[in-house]
């Protein structure tokens, strides 16, 4: 099936990074190569994030997780550099160690792990939750993470109804 670019852009990145197979995982891979030490450990420490976030979904109850404040979360304007630098390497890391991981790494699995990631740095997170319609009368549901208005998972969060917004 072919997408048009609309369609295209509208896709969460994980889903692109998924149907690009083999040629995404190379291109990806080239680029945490060519970031050193740091976008390696980078990539390592989003893995450990996910395993982490993906066992606590399994086996811990929601009122443990930490799923129900509902505080605002500031603007990305209050962040350091050095914090909006981690915000930008979070958001590129989650999502590409999501898509390689052998475990459970869809949307909410990859907000929870980038949330926890940048909480033990300081940084203020929400999660947001929602659900839309399919054109073929289906129900989706998505997970997105964002500090400020920047969002760090989950892609385009524009056409779904946010019904939770968690917040760190």
């Amino acid at each position: 099936m072919v997408m048009s670019d609309a369609e295209t852009a509208r896709i969460d990145p994980a889903q692109r990074a998924r149907q690009r197979g083999f040629a995404g995982f190379a291109s990806d891979m080239r680029k945490a190569w060519g970031t050193g030490p740091r976008g390696w450990m980078d990539l390592s420490r989003a893995a450990a994030e996910l395993a982490w976030a993906n066992l606590a979904l399994r086996v811990v109850s929601a009122a443990r997780l930490g799923l129900v404040d509902q505080a605002e979360v500031e603007s990305t304007a209050g962040l350091s550099a050095e914090q909006a630098q981690l915000v930008e390497r979070v958001a590129y890391a989650v999502p590409v160690m999501g898509n390689r991981v052998p475990w459970r790494s869809d949307c909410l699995v990859q907000a929870m792990a980038a949330r926890r990631w940048l909480a033990r740095a300081g940084i203020d997170s929400r999660i947001g939750l929602g659900a839309r319609h399919a054109e073929d009368g289906a129900f989706m549901a998505h997970a997105w993470l964002k500090v400020g208005d920047c969002l760090v998972t989950g892609g385009d969060d524009a056409p779904f109804n946010e019904f939770v917004r968690i917040s760190r």
